[in-house]
C-alpha cells in the first residue's frame, strides 16, 4: 500500500514479515479505533 508506505515510512521495511503483520494489526487497531471515535461523535451530534 504505497499511501501507507508513504505515511509510516520507518514502517515500510522490506523483507519483514513480521514487520509486515505488525503493520497489519496496528491499521485494524487505528481502523476500529476510528471507527469507535467516530461513532460516538456522530451519536453525540443527533442528540
Amino acid at each position: 500500500m504505497p499511501i501507507d508506505d508513504r505515511v509510516h515510512p520507518r514502517a515500510a521495511l522490506p523483507g519483514s514479515g513480521n514487520n509486515k503483520t505488525a503493520r497489519t494489526a496496528l491499521w485494524i487497531y487505528i481502523a476500529v479505533e476510528a471507527f469507535r471515535h467516530s461513532r460516538d461523535a456522530v451519536a453525540c451530534n443527533m442528540l
